[in-house]
């Protein structure tokens, strides 16, 4: 799996953007899960927890590359479509 930092994930695919300039979250129910099956594929990210933790002590969070089910937090879509399925960013 090819890991991103945030930065390079933001310069290389473009998230859509809230009106205070942030990364768009989608929830994973209702109108918003409606919008992401709708939406390319491709342009579909999943934000995951881990059993992994940082060093503070926080569970690390991953943006991965499709529409995952499994210990999803929310979903962000991209300008720019990911070319392949095991691309991963830290969140």
């Amino acid at each position: 799996m090819k890991t991103l930092t945030y930065e390079e994930w933001v310069e290389k695919y473009s998230p859509i953007q809230d009106t205070f300039g942030d990364t768009l979250l989608f929830e994973t129910f209702g109108k918003d899960l409606i919008a992401i099956r709708l939406a390319k594929q491709k342009h579909v990210w999943t934000i995951i927890d881990t059993d992994e933790e940082d060093e503070y002590g926080f569970t690390r969070e991953y943006v991965v590359a499709g529409m995952h089910l499994v210990n999803r937090m929310n979903y962000v879509l991209t300008s720019v479509p990911w070319e392949k399925d095991n691309i991963q960013a830290e969140w």
